[in-house]
């Protein structure tokens, strides 16, 4: 198991940690991710007080490949219409949530990612798109990946 992911590992309780990662009939698949990975579901974590009580749905940690860091994914999953306001402020208090099992000289690549079941305008995918809702973590400021609900979550951390 690589340091990043046995780091994340003690600090979460074994409750919070997930299989899969699905809610309310929307889904990522985990399917060709590297092998050694963690699931953390933000609803079975307890959050910091003072925390916001809505936020993103999964916190995805993996060992590195052979050609890249290790990955970290903020995951927020839709079954609906993509509303981007609402995603955004969810993948932003992951972030404030999250920020606390990696130390600053972590070295890794920062995924935020976004499933939606429902259909996506291109004035939407736009909206993700724009400086202004971009997510800040650990150094990292990235652009939402939008992922239909059941891809594979490889495809929004290799992009």
């Amino acid at each position: 198991m690589s340091r990043l992911v046995e780091a994340v590992r003690r600090q979460v309780p074994p409750k919070s940690l997930a299989r899969k990662c699905e809610k309310k009939g929307c889904r990522v698949s985990l399917k060709n991710v590297l092998e050694r990975h963690l699931l953390v579901d933000f609803d079975k974590l307890d959050k910091p007080s003072g925390s916001e009580t809505k936020c993103c749905d999964y916190l995805f940690v993996s060992d590195r490949d052979s050609e890249k860091q290790p990955y970290v994914a903020l995951i927020e999953l839709k079954r609906g219409r993509l509303d981007v306001s609402d995603i955004v402020a969810q993948i932003k208090a992951g972030a404030d949530i999250a920020k606390v099992f990696f130390s600053k000289k972590t070295v890794f690549s920062f995924r935020p990612v976004a499933a939606c079941g429902g259909k996506a305008t291109k004035i939407e995918i736009k909206r993700l798109r724009e400086e202004r809702n971009k997510i800040s973590f650990h150094g990292h400021r990235e652009s939402i990946r939008l992922i239909r609900s059941g891809s594979p979550l490889i495809k929004a951390l290799r992009t």
